[in-house]
């Protein structure tokens, strides 16, 4: 089917293919180095800990909010049934 199809229909596909091929190239050179570096010993063991730490930390504070609004609500409740 390919080999039937003019260059005008396999155009798309061509073009598509070729930013996928530099995706794929892109994302291929960003884990090799990320694998050198590895093995050269290079980096952190530990990245993502303080991303995580600071999540956890963002999750706590948003869940104290939460309960300080629920907190206020429940107040204003009881101002209007006075």
């Amino acid at each position: 089917m390919w080999k039937s199809m003019s260059e005008e229909e396999k155009a798309p596909y061509e073009v598509k293919s070729g930013q996928r091929k530099v995706e794929y190239e892109k994302q291929m050179k960003a884990y090799n180095k990320k694998q050198e570096n590895s093995a050269n010993g290079i980096g952190d063991d530990h990245e993502g800990e303080e991303d995580e730490e600071d999540e956890a930390s963002e999750e706590k504070g948003q869940h104290l909010k939460h309960e300080e609004d629920d907190d206020e609500e429940e107040e204003d409740d009881e101002e209007e049934e006075d």
